[in-house]
C-alpha cells in the first residue's frame, strides 16, 4: 500500500483557496504578524466535515516554526487567557511545550474562529502517544494550507497526516469482529478518532460525520483493508431486498479465531 493514498487529492493545498475556509485561513495568517512564523494552517472540525451549525466556529491548527518568537510578535494573543499569570509571552511559550495553546479570535473573515498554536516539532510528533490529541484530529477529513513550503513542504504535511490515519486504521482493525462490512469499519474508525476528546460527544455525531464524508472515508478504508493479507474481500450482490455490500472476512485457522474472539470479548467487550 502506498501510504500517500490515505490523503485525498486537494486535501493539502496552497493558501490561495477561494472557499470560505480558505479566505478565513488567509485572513488568519495576515492577522498573525503576516504569517512570518506560520508554516501551515490546518482546518478541521464541522466546517470541513460539512456538519456545521449556524453558530459553529471554524477550527484551525496553526503550525509555527518557533513558538517563543511567534508569541513575541503576537503579544496581543498572550493577553487573552483568563488566568492572569498565563498572560505573558514567556508563560504562553512555556505552556506550549505541553501541547497546542487554544485561543478564540474575533474578526477573522467577519467571524470568530478557534485556533490551536503548536510548534513544527509537535506537529511532526503527532503520532506519538503524547501527540494523540493532535494525531486523532488528523485522522478525519482536513483542509491543510501550507504557508512556508521551504520549511514544512507539502510532502511532509501529507506524510504526517497519512501516518496518523494508518495508525488509527490499524487500531480499528484490531477490534473489528471476524466479518464486517466496509461501512461498519469506516464508522468504527470515525468513532475511534474521537477518543482524544475530553468533552462528551453526541453519539449521533459519529454517524453524521461518516455520512457527510462517506466517499472519502470509504475510499481510505478500502485502500487499507485491501492490503490486509489476513482478510479477504467478499462482494455481495443485491438480492432479496438486501443492498449490495462489501464484506471483509478474516482468514485464520478455527482455533486462532476462537482464541482471538475470546480475548476481544474479555478485554474490549466486542
Amino acid at each position: 500500500m502506498n501510504i500517500a493514498d490515505l490523503v485525498s487529492a486537494g486535501e493539502v493545498r496552497v493558501l490561495t483557496d477561494s472557499t470560505e475556509l480558505g479566505k478565513s485561513a488567509k485572513d488568519l495568517v495576515e492577522r498573525l504578524s503576516s504569517g512570518s512564523h506560520v508554516l501551515a494552517i490546518i482546518a478541521y472540525g464541522s466546517w470541513v466535515y460539512g456538519t456545521q451549525k449556524p453558530d459553529s466556529m471554524k477550527d484551525f491548527l496553526v503550525v509555527v516554526d518557533n513558538p517563543a518568537q511567534f508569541y513575541a510578535e503576537n503579544e496581543w494573543l498572550t493577553k487573552t487567557p483568563t488566568v492572569p499569570f498565563a498572560r505573558s509571552t514567556f508563560a504562553q511559550a512555556a505552556i506550549n511545550l505541553l501541547g497546542p495553546n487554544f485561543y478564540h479570535i474575533d474578526g477573522i473573515d467577519g467571524g470568530k474562529v478557534k485556533i490551536g498554536v503548536m510548534s513544527q516539532r509537535q506537529f511532526e510528533n503527532a503520532n506519538s502517544w503524547l501527540g494523540n490529541y493532535v494525531g486523532f484530529r488528523l485522522t478525519k477529513p482536513l483542509l491543510v494550507y501550507f504557508v512556508q513550503a521551504s520549511q514544512l513542504p507539502q510532502d511532509k504535511l501529507e506524510s504526517v497526516i497519512a501516518e496518523a490515519r494508518l495508525k488509527t486504521l490499524q487500531r480499528t482493525l484490531g477490534i473489528m469482529p471476524m466479518s464486517f462490512t466496509l461501512d461498519e469499519f469506516a464508522v468504527r474508525y470515525v468513532e475511534m478518532s474521537y477518543e482524544a476528546d475530553v468533552r462528551p460527544e453526541d453519539p449521533r455525531k459519529v454517524n453524521t460525520t461518516y455520512e457527510t464524508n462517506k466517499e472519502q472515508l470509504d475510499r481510505m478504508s478500502q485502500v487499507f483493508l485491501d492490503e490486509q493479507v489476513k482478510f479477504e474481500r467478499v462482494s455481495l450482490r443485491e438480492a432479496d431486498g438486501i443492498a449490495a455490500s462489501v464484506n471483509y472476512v478474516k482468514k485464520a485457522p478455527l482455533p486462532a479465531i476462537i482464541f482471538e474472539r475470546a480475548v476481544q470479548k474479555a478485554y474490549l467487550g466486542v
